[in-house]
């Protein structure tokens, strides 16, 4: 594995990875919260041509790529902060210890969420901050949604947010669309690039080459958010996970 990097127009400086791979047939990029941004090549590609692909995807590099874009996972952690990356909006979460069986969460004003009572349950506090994270991502993306729909011409009959283990989102054949509430942690263009996805299905229900021919016609750059998205579930904080 070599390493590379890429100075972007705005001054910002890009390490990356180089990593081959016997199964790889084309280059193409991947985000990982452990290595950041990797660039997976076919053994037979050439380290030059390589780089030379990469400075070509430096505009899209430039918007959508950060640093560390989704943290690593830490058992124990009960997080300070809960960054919505969709939505760039950041909560602060304050831990308040009261004598209680359980505990609540209550969301305040200047985007606080406190959470009180048996504070050190740490699996008491996951559970209500998931429980928060759904109901506001069914707002939120559901207004999302709505605006795709009307931009692109493509309708749904119903829509709904739950939290898949491994799916990021569905639509049925009667044109339901269910969406993953943890897509809020995610980076905006994969968040809209998942719900242009959802949408096309309402036309073509599989994933056939007029599919993608209609996704590109809404997202032209879905191949790099496609690819970058593969294994983003199990990188996702671990408060937002099934305990």
């Amino acid at each position: 594995m070599n390493t590379a990097h890429l100075h972007l127009a705005d001054g910002r400086r890009v390490d990356y990875l180089i990593q081959t791979s016997a199964r790889a047939r084309c280059v193409r990029m991947k985000l990982s919260a452990q290595q950041g941004l990797v660039v997976v090549k076919p053994a037979t590609t050439p380290h030059h041509y390589v780089t030379e692909w990469v400075n070509s995807k430096a505009a899209w590099i430039a918007k959508h790529w950060q640093p560390q874009v989704i943290a690593p996972a830490t058992p124990q952690d009960l997080p300070e902060r809960i960054e919505l990356l969709a939505l760039g909006e950041t909560f602060q979460v304050i831990y308040q210890a009261e004598a209680s069986n359980g505990v609540t969460l209550r969301s305040e004003p200047e985007r606080i969420l406190r959470i009180s009572g048996l504070i050190e349950e740490h699996t008491l506090c996951h559970q209500v901050l998931r429980r928060w994270l759904q109901r506001y991502a069914k707002q939120r993306l559901g207004e999302w949604l709505t605006q795709l729909a009307q931009e692109t011409g493509l309708s749904y009959q119903a829509y709904s947010v739950k939290g898949q283990r491994s799916r990021w989102g569905s639509c049925s054949n009667q044109g339901n669309i269910n969406l993953n509430y943890k897509l809020l942690l995610l980076p905006p263009a994969w968040a809209r690039y998942t719900m242009i996805h959802e949408l096309c299905h309402t036309v073509e229900l599989n994933h056939s080459k007029r599919f993608w021919a209609l996704v590109t016609q809404f997202a032209p750059d879905y191949p790099e958010i496609h690819h970058a998205m593969r294994g983003a579930m199990a990188e996702l904080p671990h408060w937002v996970q099934v305990d």
